[in-house]
């Protein structure tokens, strides 16, 4: 996760509304399908999940990132996958670790937002 992309909040919506991520955690698999077409790609849960996003460099999914996306919906946090990218990246970019109690916080006080110039 040391290369992680910080986005904006409309990069983070378009990402939103192109893609539905749904984990299973049965199968291992983390389902990844665009909206708005008919088509659904497999995962393994425990291995790096890339996205080549229109417009955006290649987004990555380490799998802690997956697993804390995983935890924090067992929470009764509803977040999606890529808030849970902004997060991670938030916290890198500060310097602070990684962990699922630093997410619930950053959720809370709902910092993730950049400056956009």
């Amino acid at each position: 996760m040391s290369n992680i992309k910080v986005l904006s909040d409309r990069d983070v919506q378009t990402l939103e509304d192109k893609f539905d991520i749904v984990a299973n955690e049965e199968l291992n698999l983390l389902l990844v399908s665009l909206k708005k077409y008919n088509k659904t790609t497999a995962h393994k849960l425990d291995e790096t999940v890339s996205l080549n996003v229109l417009g955006l460099r290649r987004i990555t999914f380490s799998p802690k990132m997956i697993k804390l996306w995983i935890e924090m919906i067992k929470d009764g946090n509803n977040i999606s996958l890529f808030k849970v990218h902004q997060l991670v990246a938030t916290l890198l970019s500060t310097y602070q670790d990684v962990t699922l109690e630093n997410l619930k916080t950053l959720v809370t006080k709902n910092t993730t937002r950049i400056k956009e110039i």
